[in-house]
């Protein structure tokens, strides 16, 4: 058609030519900008063409956009960049108009409700947690000690019997265990006979029942009588409550810090905020529990009795027998029930005594306990370590408060 002819044509079909032009171009305007270039903005604009007074201008200017338009289309082309989007590379031409354009709304995805056999497939696919293995076995035979202490000293046991007793189990299960891991006969035995009382790290190395037994000679044989049962319930409650409350609840807490702050021991990396302190609370109900009641029933004596300054003079000069006697007066290998011993803590006692008292002795022995529970000492095994530290940590209290009351008042 010639020129003439189209430049003579209504303004309604010019319009309805102008009308796509305007969206074609918005779309390249876009692209390029994506791309960091910035097209410089056209002297005429959609609102100027339509309101030009001259239909012969107004063609004109639509071929002069129309041309520059295919120029940059030409010249732009869209390949996707190292993270899978579209990126613009242009030619070396960066000046190039273009009209104006206001970029198109955004479309609101739309929010449809997911059924219930979509929220039932979720949540079959999801992972199922890992199984918290809370060792029941293991953990009943460990409280099961504590309660047949609270039964021995309910009919007035001594200790000197109980210590012979753990020294012979100590004995047999050492010899055992000394021929299981040297013979794989006897070892295939043994696990399948109390296999499931032992870790699975317990099993290419010394059984933690040994380093039970040894933590509880060692604590009835040199600690105070009351001090050394406290010791024992500890082991034996505070240890299970530490390590289910720590497996269950442990990955929801914060872990504990690398170091006790200013003292600079190591904590086991294992251990969690949630275990330490239930450590903390059983420790100390038991100290409170015990030592309240065994104080309240036990003759009021000097909590350190009276012993011979030792020297070499009275060593040298002394028999057997007087060593004998004087090596178990720093024992307690006597034939005098638990029950009737001397208590480390009274409600009558001028420091550290009634409820106030008892209440500061409980939040010291949890600490210790807790303490105790999650030092990291190597590969000793803490069966053997919080019986024994956390006695010495209640034994110290004691000995301090004792000591304040017969010096400063």
């Amino acid at each position: 058609m010639p020129s003439s002819t189209m430049r003579s044509a209504d303004s309604t079909a010019i319009l309805k030519q102008v009308q796509p032009v305007r969206r074609r171009s918005a779309r390249i305007s876009l692209a390029a900008s994506s791309n960091g270039s910035t097209l410089a903005e056209e002297p005429t604009t959609i609102s100027s063409l339509i309101k030009a007074s001259s239909m012969n201008e107004l063609m004109e200017d639509v071929d002069d956009i129309m041309a520059k338009i295919d120029r940059q289309a030409a010249r732009t082309h869209a390949v996707p960049n190292g993270n899978g989007h579209l990126e613009h590379h242009k030619s070396s031409y960066q000046h190039i108009d273009a009209i104006d354009a206001p970029p198109a709304p955004a479309v609101e995805p739309l929010q449809t409700e997911p059924t219930t056999a979509e929220v039932s497939r979720l949540e079959q696919s999801r992972p199922a947690p890992a199984k918290v293995d809370l060792e029941i076995p293991r953990k009943a035979l460990h409280s099961s000690i504590g309660i047949v202490v609270c039964c021995l000293y309910a009919f007035d046991f001594t200790i000197p019997p109980i210590v012979a007793v753990l020294s012979v189990l100590l004995f047999g299960i050492s010899f055992i265990d000394f021929i299981r891991l040297r013979n794989p006969t006897i070892e295939t035995l043994y696990e399948k006979t109390v296999g499931f009382l032992m870790r699975e790290s317990e099993k290419n190395k010394i059984n933690g029942t040994v380093w039970y037994l040894i933590g509880v000679i060692f604590v009835l044989t040199f600690y105070p009588a009351d001090i050394a049962v406290v010791s024992i319930l500890i082991l034996s409650w505070a240890d299970t409550a530490a390590s289910t409350i720590g497996r269950l609840w442990g990955r929801y807490t914060p872990p504990l810090p690398r170091r006790i702050p200013y003292i600079g021991l190591p904590f086991a990396p294992r251990k969690s905020t949630a275990g330490y302190a239930a450590a903390w609370v059983t420790g100390g109900l038991i100290t409170c529990a015990f030592l309240s009641i065994h104080g309240a029933q036990a003759p009021v004596v000097p909590i350190v009795a009276s012993r011979p300054a030792l020297s070499w003079s009275m060593i040298s000069s002394s028999n057997w027998e007087q060593l004998r006697d004087l090596a178990l007066s720093y024992t307690n290998f006597t034939s005098t029930p638990v029950k009737s011993l001397p208590s480390s803590w009274y409600w009558t006692q001028r420091v550290g005594g009634g409820w106030p008292g008892l209440v500061v002795m409980a939040f010291w022995s949890g600490f210790a306990t807790a303490v105790s529970e999650a030092l990291d000492l190597g590969d000793l095994d803490d069966n053997l370590t919080l019986p024994i530290l956390s006695g010495i940590g209640i034994w110290l209290y004691v000995a301090l408060v004792h000591w304040i009351d017969s010096r400063w008042l």
